[in-house]
C-alpha cells in the first residue's frame, strides 16, 4: 500500500507506476492522478507533443511501434526483431520476405485470439487470409481440398460463366 501525494488517498501499489528514480520503485502519484496531470498539461500545452512530434519522427514512429506492440502482444520491439531474425524475415505460412515501399521487413504478429499466444510472425496477406479463414481447420481443409480439384482444370477446360 502506498499513498498518493496528490489525492492523498492510500491505495494498492498497483495503482501507481514503477519508478526506479523513487526510493521505493514506485512514484508518488497514483495512476489516476497523473492521468489526470497529463491530460491537464496537454490541454494548457497542445503545441508542446506536436512540436516534439514533427522534430523527431523517427523516435515518435519507435515509440509508436513499441508502444503498440507492448499493448497488444506484451513483447517489445527487441523480442519482435528476434522473431524476424529467428524466422529469416519470412513469412512462416508462403515463406515470402514481404518488403514495404520503405524497403523494411512488414510481418504482421500473429496470435491465437484465446489465449493471446504468440504463434509467429506472417505477411499481411497470410494474415488476413488466416482471419478471413477463422482459424478454422475445417475450413482450411475444405479450401485446400477446393484448389487441388479445379488445379486440375486448365484455362481451356474452365466454362464460360453466364
Amino acid at each position: 500500500m502506498k499513498k498518493c501525494y496528490e489525492c492523498g488517498e492510500t491505495k494498492p501499489l498497483e495503482s501507481f507506476i514503477k519508478n526506479v528514480a523513487c526510493r521505493d520503485g514506485w512514484a508518488g502519484k497514483c495512476k489516476t492522478c497523473a492521468k489526470q496531470y497529463s491530460a491537464k498539461w496537454a490541454a494548457q500545452n497542445p503545441k508542446a507533443g506536436k512540436s516534439w512530434r514533427a522534430k523527431n519522427p523517427d523516435r515518435k514512429r519507435l515509440h509508436d511501434r513499441s508502444s503498440k506492440l507492448k499493448a497488444l502482444y506484451g513483447i517489445n520491439v527487441d523480442q519482435y526483431d528476434k522473431m524476424v531474425y529467428d524466422q529469416g524475415g519470412r513469412c512462416l505460412v508462403c515463406k515470402e520476405i514481404p518488403l514495404s515501399k520503405k524497403g523494411k521487413v512488414g510481418l504482421h504478429v500473429d496470435h491465437d485470439h484465446l489465449s493471446g499466444r504468440i504463434r509467429g510472425l506472417l505477411c499481411h496477406g497470410c494474415n488476413v487470409a488466416l482471419g478471413h479463414l477463422k482459424e478454422n481447420e475445417d475450413i482450411v481443409r475444405n479450401l485446400l481440398s477446393y484448389i487441388q480439384k479445379h488445379v486440375k482444370e486448365t484455362v481451356t477446360d474452365a466454362q464460360p460463366v453466364d
